[in-house]
């Protein structure tokens, strides 16, 4: 399910202000994976493809272990998700870092974990979006449970969302290293946008996996 107009297939990661990820060298991308055909082999120096590309596939260099994912016994069995919301680029506005809105945002996303309304693996803000990767209830709709957490801020601290969401469920061949990816990813993107200097100087993030 893709919606406010994403295209079909996204076949790169984009950053802050819309730009492309670097070009690789050696076919290696900045947190230790290779680029590989479906055949095994090396493709040549290219811009990393994502899941929108399914000609490709990125291997971790090193192997590491599987995630351990465990999830509460009330979430949906397999289902996680990769969730994206916009602020309304259109309409002039604070960031959502701006430190209280930013502090209130995670205050809310953790207690939407307690009341059980969605299960944080990974919440991240940037200046004009969040990425997420959240599991739901088995009794609740994601687009309901997203829904009333955007109107919340809607009328708390007048944001303008973006309308829509952008969401990715992951299949099963993305949940080990795939995942492991993805987090990485999600994670390096302040520094990519030249926001903070290290991964883990970035303030305006849920990681229990940190």
């Amino acid at each position: 399910m893709r919606h406010a107009g994403w295209p079909q297939a996204i076949r790169h990661f984009s950053f802050a202000g819309g730009s492309s990820a670097p070009s690789l060298d050696n076919n290696k991308c900045a947190f230790g994976a290779t680029l590989t055909s479906p055949g095994g082999a090396a493709d040549p120096p290219c811009n990393i493809r994502t899941y929108g590309s399914p000609s490709y596939a990125c291997r971790i260099a090193s192997s590491p272990p599987k995630l351990h994912h465990d999830v509460p016994h009330w979430v949906e069995s397999g289902a996680l998700f990769h969730v994206r919301v916009a602020l309304d680029r259109q309409c002039e506005q604070r960031p959502l870092t701006e430190p209280t809105l930013g502090r209130s945002i995670l205050d809310s996303a953790r207690f939407y974990q307690e009341k059980q309304r969605w299960h944080i693996t990974l919440f991240q803000l940037m200046p004009d979006h969040i990425h997420a990767l959240l599991s739901f209830a088995v009794d609740q709709a994601m687009s309901r449970v997203i829904g009333d957490w955007k109107h919340f801020h809607a009328y708390m601290h007048a944001t303008k969302w973006q309308e829509g969401y952008f969401d990715h469920r992951l299949r099963d061949d993305e949940r080990g290293e795939q995942l492991l990816i993805k987090m990485a990813y999600i994670r390096r993107n302040p520094v990519v946008a030249g926001l903070c200097a290290k991964v883990e100087d970035w303030p305006w993030i849920i990681d229990p996996f940190a």
